[in-house]
């Protein structure tokens, strides 16, 4: 009858399991075979298979298995499909059923369903191919579960001899890979770390401790963007951070301390005429200052907190704009006292106290 049987659906098929259950008394160990033969069939058409039944019962068992998984989303039918591989007879049913599910969920990106199976084919796999093909190509793949040392483990207790070598490299170049991005990105700050190298003695005070943390992750880790690194690196020193940047043309956004931001601009600026020993020893306001000046894409309001005003009081209090201003004016400075007269313009001030504080300034200088 089962070779009869045009389909899995075929009506010949309940006649057969008639006859089979009737036969138990008879033949015990005959009728039983049938009858698990019979329900192998009934599972693998629920789990869409269209193969004839005298097929599935000389079909390699691992073979079939392997194909009924990988239709049409079966893997995530991670119960039935264990079942069917005890029908099947195949070793370590449980554990090479929801391997291969777990590979399915692999090929399509399904990281639900993989986190779902990795458990326990790590708790039940020992000397399984399959078990040992799921984990070296999880470590081909994109995704790092939370278990990675446990698939590491997985990995070398079911590797065949041939292959145990092959495994401990690939485990080792994982394991450099994963540390290349297994750190947080670095939160960008406003700190200035004065680094104890580059301070006088008398800055002792102002001298922060490096995080730990973030001398953790630079021990730990590496092909670090170098924004990311220069992030890390305020934390540690001001100077290695602005150091690092300063190796890109460019850099992406590093850091929110307005005075780093404002030395570097003023490094980039006047690069061409500056060398080691005067980045040493002129002081970084100095050359902020000097690039304030030279600079035609500095405004006046950026100049303004570079005169060592506060810029965001002066635009908001208007009693503290015209103090700041008449003070600008009492300067000897060229560049100040042009500053003086187009910020009161620029703010509908009467020039005139402007005019008697230079003159003042002059008569008393």
């Amino acid at each position: 009858m089962m070779q009869e049987a045009s389909g899995p659906d075929d009506p010949v098929l309940l006649q057969s399991r008639s006859l089979a259950e009737a036969a138990r008394e008879i033949a015990p160990k005959a009728a039983a075979q049938q009858l698990k033969l019979l329900d192998t069939v009934e599972l693998a058409h629920e789990l869409g298979s269209n193969v004839l039944p005298v097929s599935i019962k000389f079909a390699d068992p691992y073979e079939f298995l392997k194909e009924i998984v990988k239709m049409s989303g079966n893997y995530k039918q991670g119960e039935k499909c264990a079942k069917l591989a005890v029908l099947l007879g195949v070793d370590t049913p449980v554990a090479t059923a929801l391997s291969l599910c777990a590979l399915s969920a692999l090929v399509e990106h399904d990281e639900r369903y993989l986190k779902k199976y990795i458990h326990k084919v790590i708790e039940k796999g020992r000397d399984l191919p399959v078990v040992h093909e799921l984990c070296m190509r999880i470590m081909d793949s994109p995704y790092i579960p939370g278990v990675m040392d446990d698939i590491y483990a997985c990995a070398l207790l079911n590797a065949p001899q041939d292959k145990l070598l092959e495994t401990l490299d690939l485990i080792q170049n994982h394991r450099a890979a994963r540390k290349h991005h297994d750190y947080e990105k670095p939160e960008i700050n406003d700190k200035l770390v004065i680094d104890a190298m580059y301070a006088r003695p008398r800055t002792s005070q102002y001298i922060l401790r490096p995080e730990k943390k973030a001398c953790r992750i630079l021990n730990e880790c590496s092909g670090i963007p170098t924004n990311e690194l220069a992030a890390i690196l305020t934390n540690i020193s001001a100077p290695l951070a602005l150091c690092t940047v300063m190796t890109e043309n460019e850099c992406p956004q590093w850091t929110k301390n307005d005075f780093l931001l404002k030395y570097e601009q003023a490094l980039r600026f006047l690069e061409p005429q500056l060398n080691e020993n005067l980045i040493e020893h002129v002081p970084p306001s100095v050359l902020i200052s000097q690039t304030s000046m030279s600079d035609a894409n500095v405004t006046i309001l950026d100049r303004i907190s570079n005169y060592g005003c506060d810029r965001e009081r002066f635009v908001e209090d208007s009693e503290y704009r015209t103090e700041t201003i008449i003070g600008l004016a009492m300067s000897d400075d060229e560049m100040m006292y042009a500053d003086a007269l187009q910020l009161a313009a620029d703010f509908k001030m009467n020039d005139w106290p402007i005019h008697f504080a230079s003159l003042e300034n002059a008569l008393t200088s």
